[in-house]
């Protein structure tokens, strides 16, 4: 997660390089780039409250007999990693537009391409 992170930041320290040559049109990929370090910074910063939230549940509302956390621990857990794993949906299609468009991925290896074969 760390390393996706760095990368947009790299990415977007090159967009602001580059932000005399296209002023406009690369407006859109820098705010795309923002909005997806946005959301991996708060991905990351629940995937901690999710491995917290199982820790404490695993310590202290666990079954003795399975180790199966149950209740509230459970809950929270579980909510945690749905909203991260949301996050990770929504930037992932952002941050390969702005890596295709930033670095001008040829349209046969774009993954938009469709070849008439």
């Amino acid at each position: 997660m760390v390393g996706t992170d760095d990368a947009a930041h790299s990415d977007r320290h090159r967009l602001l390089r580059r932000h005399g040559q296209s002023r406009d049109t690369e407006r859109f990929d820098r705010d795309a780039l923002d909005e997806s370090a946005a959301h991996l910074l708060v991905a990351s910063l629940f995937s901690a409250a999710a491995a917290l939230t199982l820790f404490l549940g695993m310590n202290f509302m666990s079954d003795p007999q399975t180790g199966a956390v149950h209740g509230f621990f459970a809950a929270m857990a579980v909510a945690f990693a749905s909203y991260v794993l949301l996050l990770f949906l929504s930037a992932g299609p952002r941050l390969d537009t702005a890596y295709v468009t930033l670095h001008s991925v040829r349209n046969e290896l774009n993954g938009t391409h469709r070849s008439r074969r």
